[in-house]
């Protein structure tokens, strides 16, 4: 009988660099009612402002939608590449470059920004007591990163 463990240490895995979601649509960019798959509505300034400053201090910000998911698009029957390149030239005009576009969260995801979800106490199955603000939220994050404290 063969033993099938091995005492040699495990191969280091490469975490992905971390990232912090932002949606689209009623979160970086206004939102009343679907215009059309080309309109993406006017910048909220203080998420952009904030996205700006994350990428000032290399953080990778990605922009997380459902309007570029399979579903999505299959509506129009776009691909990706389309839908990507609107959303990237949007990011270029109102944030200064053209941010990743993905449709799922991933493991080295630090945090989301979306205007859908609801926010859960971690580990307790129990909502979240209340927004304690956008702003402290913010400043929180932005001293972490400065801190090494999330990367």
């Amino acid at each position: 009988m063969a033993f099938k463990y091995s005492l040699e240490p495990a191969p280091k895995k490469q975490m992905p660099e971390p990232w912090i979601g932002f949606d689209l649509d009623g979160t970086i960019a206004s939102y009343d009612k679907f215009k059309g798959w080309q309109y993406i509505g006017d910048p909220v300034p203080g998420f952009i402002n904030l996205i700006k400053k994350l990428r000032a201090l290399g953080v990778t910000c990605k922009i997380l939608t459902a309007r570029a998911s399979a579903e999505s698009r299959a509506i129009d029957g776009l691909t990706f590449e389309q839908v990507e390149k609107v959303i990237q030239d949007w990011t270029q005009i109102h944030i200064g470059e053209r941010l990743p576009v993905v449709t799922e969260k991933g493991a080295a995801m630090i945090c989301l920004f979306d205007d859908s979800v609801i926010q859960v106490d971690k580990n307790t199955g129990m909502l979240t007591a209340g927004s304690k603000g956008f702003l402290p939220f913010a400043d929180k994050i932005i001293k972490a990163i400065k801190a090494k404290e999330l990367q």
